[in-house]
């Protein structure tokens, strides 16, 4: 999986699965995952657990600032777990 930096006139993004991510899309992706990572644990998972991988993994790569990092951190704990407790 490749991330890519760049910056452009509109301030720096990233590459992340073929698409530039801001800040602000980091952000929503971050937060898309602490909505859904706490309910795959219980309920049927339409997608894999790797799926699941996959996006905190690149995000692990992407976050920038302090407080993502420490989420996505924290995301990829609570990923872990899961993952373990499933083997």
């Amino acid at each position: 999986m490749a991330i890519n930096a760049s910056v452009n006139l509109r301030g720096p993004s990233l590459v992340f699965r073929g698409t530039k991510m801001n800040h602000q899309q980091i952000e929503k992706d971050i937060e898309h995952l602490e909505h859904v990572l706490p309910r795959i644990a219980t309920a049927d998972r339409p997608l894999p657990l790797s799926y699941w991988r996959d996006r905190v993994d690149g995000l692990s790569g992407a976050a920038r600032v302090p407080s993502q990092i420490n989420r996505v951190k924290r995301l990829n704990e609570a990923l872990r777990a899961l993952e373990a407790r499933l083997k």
